[in-house]
């Protein structure tokens, strides 16, 4: 296996520890199993600091849609109310204009 980058907690400097350790000549068999629950807990820690950011970069992003949801609904009723207030007085125009025309022509007509 390769070896993994690590850093001393002591100097701060980077060495290398090996995953799965295979020569070692000068330690007993005690301190094989001990080396190695060592490196199994701190991956075993790693995981369990995953799964904490992944569980609240979730509810991060549920907020985040939540949101979302309150701005899209934000601005249909902004665009609804915009088409209210623009196009149903250019409806009534519609009707108006007519009107003020002929009472215009007739005021003109009878002027004449």
């Amino acid at each position: 296996m390769g070896a993994d980058p690590t850093t001393s907690p002591v100097t701060g400097e980077y060495s290398t520890v090996e995953l799965r350790p295979q020569t070692y000549t000068n330690l007993t068999d005690f301190s094989k199993k001990c080396y190695n629950l060592y490196i199994l807990s701190n991956f075993l820690n790693m995981d369990q600091n995953l799964e904490n950011k992944i569980a609240e970069l979730e509810k991060k992003i549920d907020a985040t849609y939540e949101s979302i949801e309150k701005v899209r609904k934000y601005m249909m009723w902004t665009a609804i109310a915009t088409a209210v207030i623009i196009i149903l007085p250019l409806i009534g125009l519609l009707f108006v204009i007519p009107s003020f025309i002929s009472n215009y022509t007739e005021a003109l007509n009878g002027l004449m």
